[in-house]
């Protein structure tokens, strides 16, 4: 359970990184676009790493 925190925490993290970094180089519709995918592969990788550690 701890490690489920600290990934959750880590992914949260990353996401505010990239959002904060992609704002600044590039126009605002591809920067929606990009953050939006990138969020959503980091997201869903922690709910794949999670559901193979269950296994």
């Amino acid at each position: 359970m701890k490690q489920v925190i600290i990934n959750t925490i880590l992914i949260f993290i990353v996401s505010i990184l990239l959002v904060w970094g992609l704002s600044f180089a590039s126009s605002l519709d591809t920067t929606i676009i990009i953050i939006f995918l990138l969020i959503s592969l980091l997201h869903t990788s922690l709910i794949i790493a999670l559901l193979i550690k269950k296994k």
